[in-house]
């Protein structure tokens, strides 16, 4: 009755062993991955995103010509693509300062002292040319001007969309939650650990067993990874998001196949670690 006791005992163990394995995993991959300004920024440089920005911008402003009457070349200055580059790593930076409660915006308001000196000069020209006075109603066109400059060209580079997930409520709730999410690395590192006392114990006369049941609980976690993670890379499912702007669907699609990639490359470092295990047990068995 012992052997088919243990058995059903070592199944069971190693079936919570795989999902502690999949939370840690999780955890780990949260903290040291998914919500790190690195990994943001880094899609940022890699898929140069400021020149997809540029292009977008100088589209817009382009368009907006015969609307506003403002020359898109009044914009070149602010819309050059190193100061967009660092008005995008500036939303990063100001996006997860409000969610490790560093700052209570989600938005930054980078000082575009360019645009706001070529608006001006470009509307002083105008008013002289056309006998306008500069009187308050001058400068609240003015105003309006330039305000709105800065809204499109901040929400240009926000190509995380950080700001309509603050509206949406979306990273109140996430600065909440992310403190909490150590909770599972230590809750699921720490059950790791008792589960493999109780297979040491359950198997204590055999210790290869342990490898073995080790090995399995590696094996199957990697598995329940690698196939919905490699399916979506392998397929590019993550292309078939409709977003209209460019530089929202290279980041956003950026960010997700990052991180596919990235539970790829855990799970085989798992499926070759519980190789490792079941050979070691194999050779641990016949030595015995």
């Amino acid at each position: 009755m012992r052997k088919p006791l243990t058995y059903l005992t070592s199944v069971l163990t190693t079936l919570l062993t795989v999902f502690c394995l999949l939370g840690l995993t999780a955890g780990a991959l949260l903290h040291l991955k998914a919500l790190q300004p690195d990994t943001f920024t880094g899609i940022i440089r890699s898929k140069n995103l400021a020149a997809s920005v540029h292009t977008h911008l100088a589209d817009f402003f382009s368009e907006q010509e015969n609307v506003t009457g403002i020359p898109a070349s009044v914009y070149e200055r602010a819309i050059a693509e190193e100061r967009l580059h660092q008005i995008l790593l500036g939303t990063v930076d100001q996006a997860f300062s409000y969610l490790n409660s560093r700052s209570e915006s989600v938005s930054p308001e980078p000082d575009m002292p360019e645009l706001e000196e070529d608006l001006r000069t470009f509307f002083a020209q105008y008013a002289e040319e056309n006998g306008y006075e500069k009187d308050s109603a001058y400068d609240e066109v003015v105003e309006k001007a330039v305000a709105a400059a800065k809204t499109n060209i901040c929400s240009a580079c926000d190509v995380y969309r950080f700001s309509m997930l603050g509206d949406a409520g979306m990273m109140k709730k996430a600065r909440r939650v992310l403190p909490q999410t150590k909770y599972l690395v230590i809750g699921c590192g720490t059950g790791i650990l008792v589960l493999l006392m109780i297979l040491l114990v359950l198997h204590r006369q055999e210790k290869p067993a342990v490898l073995y049941w080790i090995g399995c609980a590696a094996l199957v976690s990697s598995l329940l990874m690698l196939i919905p993670a490699a399916w979506l890379q392998i397929t590019h499912w993550f292309d078939r998001f409709a977003v209209k702007s460019d530089q929202v669907f290279t980041a956003v699609t950026g960010y997700l196949y990052t991180m596919t990639g990235t539970v790829i490359t855990v799970s085989v470092i798992g499926i070759m670690l519980s190789l490792c295990l079941f050979l070691f047990s194999g050779i641990l068995r016949r030595n015995d």
